[in-house]
């Protein structure tokens, strides 16, 4: 063969070669499978490269330098892993991230509406409206406290705690027991003797882990953090100087990739990726309605404890020790069949005194009072005297609307035949929840728009009672009800101005009574 024979078939040669790689590119571009096995083939190539000898590929095993890791990690925070058992979902160390983040004034600030603070008040006998508008304007002084930038610090503290939480509970245990059958729990003294395992015995630990680590900041305010966790657990969680080390350590590992390129050549997936979420728990926003409905509930408290000292002294001073008569079906025995579903009945106790206000006073010396003045007195016209009456009239018609009402709530009237219908389905049926619901509001403001019609009832005979006490006083050429008053007071024995104040005081101690339960539902609508 001469030289331009040899030159043509090297250019043959020359020409075959390339058009096989024009072809392989062109056709095996469009070649999953072919495009598969040649990034496995780089895969293998970085494994084989990496300073990490944690897989054997030829072998396709993880040495035990790769349990050596876990045990090394897992030496570090092991002992966290107990102390830290239930923090991922503890809204008490969510509250230490929170306060830990606030200057001494501003702690000193919530401290000034707590619980024990507002009692020390309390006792030291500070006006209770006026304690009530301090604590107020202090919640809203601290509220405000919670700007932009000191949100952003407190919910980055808590980014920060949600890396390390996740990373500290990962299951190292069980990972090491798998390379070593005697691995004891919690032994973190213990000489390992590692064996190299197959690989696709971890290839969901190690997933798992890539998703713990890749979160983990070594720029983070670890100091922040871990002081916060000993105010927590009153106990260093990890050794920091180890901790610093084992970051160092993790940025190695992550910008190796060492994992990654791990679980791709052992599931035989070039394509796989880490895939993680950042934490977005806002911990500021919970934590500030906390406080927020903690500090009103307090505020309520101090308000009923206030207004059931109050009404004691009032029942004392009204009834005497009397024993307190009760409605029949507006009672607890009717209301403990749901008031685990809904609020119930909540005007008992006042009705309870209205019935017992109506027989033990209204109808005996009310009563008898009007009826001895309107007979025996000689009124200056007889306007002023039927005034009486009618007053007189209209509370006695507002006790028969009492017992009116109570049989309503009888299983046979109209309140009670609909509670009893709804009360056992409201539980698994919503129209039924909302029939009673309606039944026992319809009740409740039946029974308070009664109370507080006896109030202003009262209210009117007690001023007609004044008047004539007043009246009773004057000289006797200034009478201006009656005219008899020498008269009407031999009749009464001396004592008519007596009984007069007497009955006096009663309705208007007793008006004060009934007027906190409207108040009470004055401040509920």
């Amino acid at each position: 063969m001469g030289k331009a024979g040899a030159a043509k078939s090297r250019e043959k040669g020359t020409g075959g070669s390339f058009l096989d790689k024009f072809l392989s590119l062109i056709f095996g571009a469009n070649d999953p499978e072919k495009e598969r096995k040649r990034l496995l083939k780089e895969v293998t190539g970085a494994l084989k490269k990496s300073r990490f000898k944690f897989l054997s590929v030829k072998n396709e095993q993880a040495l035990p330098g790769l349990a050596k890791l876990f045990y090394d990690i897992y030496k570090v925070i092991g002992p966290a892993q107990a102390l830290l058992q239930n923090a991922g979902s503890s809204n008490a160390l969510k509250t230490i991230l929170v306060e830990a983040q606030l200057t001494k004034e501003q702690a000193a600030l919530k401290d000034s509406f707590s619980e024990e603070a507002i009692r020390e008040k309390l006792k030291k006998g500070v006006d209770t409206q006026k304690l009530i508008a301090e604590v107020k304007n202090n919640l809203s002084s601290f509220l405000a406290v919670f700007d932009t930038a000191l949100t952003q610090k407190i919910n980055t503290l808590y980014d920060v705690f949600t890396s390390f939480f996740t990373f500290t509970m990962y299951d190292y245990y069980f990972i090491l027991k798998k390379f070593d059958s005697s691995f004891p729990e919690k032994a973190f003294t213990y000489t390992p003797k590692f064996e190299a395992i197959n690989a696709e015995y971890i290839i969901e630990e190690l997933k798992d882990f890539v998703d713990v680590i890749m979160p983990l900041d070594k720029s983070a305010d670890w100091d922040s953090l871990f002081n916060t966790l000993k105010n927590y657990r009153d106990v260093d969680i990890v050794g920091r100087p180890a901790w610093r080390k084992l970051m160092a350590l993790m940025v190695d590992i992550k910008s190796s990739s060492i994992f990654e390129l791990m679980i791709r050549y052992i599931s035989k997936d070039p394509f796989f990726k880490a895939s993680y979420t950042l934490s977005t728990e806002k911990i500021t926003d919970p934590y500030i309605t906390q406080i927020k409905n903690q500090t009103e509930g307090l505020i309520r408290g101090v308000l009923q404890e206030k207004r059931n000292q109050k009404t004691d002294q009032l029942v004392k001073v009204v009834f005497n020790l009397k024993e307190m008569m009760s409605l029949k079906h507006y009672a607890e025995k009717t209301n403990i069949t749901f008031t685990k579903k809904i609020d119930g009945f909540l005007y008992m106790d006042a009705a309870n005194y209205l019935k017992t206000f109506m027989i033990d006073y209204v109808k005996t010396e009310m009563k008898s009072l009007c009826d001895f003045m309107v007979v025996r007195g000689k009124w200056a016209t007889n306007l002023l005297s039927q005034q009486m009456t009618d007053s007189m009239q209209k509370i006695l018609a507002i006790s028969d609307d009492l017992l009116k009402f109570d049989e309503a709530c009888a299983e046979n009237g109209p309140f009670g035949m609909k509670i009893k219908k709804a009360s056992p389905r409201a539980e698994r049926d919503g129209a039924a929840l909302r029939m009673l619901k309606d039944a026992v509001n319809d009740a409740n403001k039946k029974i308070i728009g009664i109370i507080v019609e006896s109030a202003q009832v009262l209210i009117g005979f007690g001023k007609i009672l004044k008047n004539l006490i007043d009246d009773y006083d004057a000289p006797e050429t200034q009478h201006q009800l009656l005219i008899n008053w020498k008269e009407v007071d031999s009749e009464a024995e001396g004592v008519i101005k007596q009984k007069m104040s007497d009955l006096y005081k009663k309705i208007y101690y007793f008006i004060q009574l009934m007027q906190i339960y409207v108040k009470q539902e004055q401040d509920a609508a």
